[in-house]
């Protein structure tokens, strides 16, 4: 990372995630408003999203092949009488998350409802 960046108050970093099954490499900058991943590439465990997420999600890894994302976290207008609110949001998303199949639910209405991917074996 160019020392410039360090006067403009951004911080960048190679991030190696290793937590049980799981397995992630790639950049993370942090900026005063905004934060940015890049080439993000591994394996993501079942397990790992069980314990991030509460909801029936593939009992198969979850490829991450060249992921980058960029978050901005921008205000609104000061000149305007409203109180300025986050109206930031993902400005860049790029790369590739696949899954091997299998089920996912996911909850719509106090339903569940499920996928099946054409190369799973249907539930009888």
């Amino acid at each position: 990372m160019a020392a410039w960046q360090l006067l403009i108050g951004k911080l960048g970093a190679d991030v190696n995630i290793n937590s049980s099954q799981t397995r992630l490499n790639g950049q993370v900058k942090l900026g005063l408003s905004s934060w940015q991943v890049d080439n993000m590439s591994g394996k993501i465990a079942p397990e790992t999203l069980a314990s991030m997420v509460n909801w029936q999600l593939p009992n198969a890894p979850i490829q991450v092949n060249n992921v980058s994302l960029t978050r901005q976290a921008d205000k609104n207008d000061a000149s305007s009488s409203e109180p300025a609110k986050d109206v930031g949001g993902f400005s860049a998303a790029d790369g590739q998350l696949t899954w091997v199949g299998g089920e996912v639910g996911y909850p719509s209405g106090g339903k569940v409802f499920l996928y099946y991917d054409a190369r799973s074996k249907s539930r009888a």
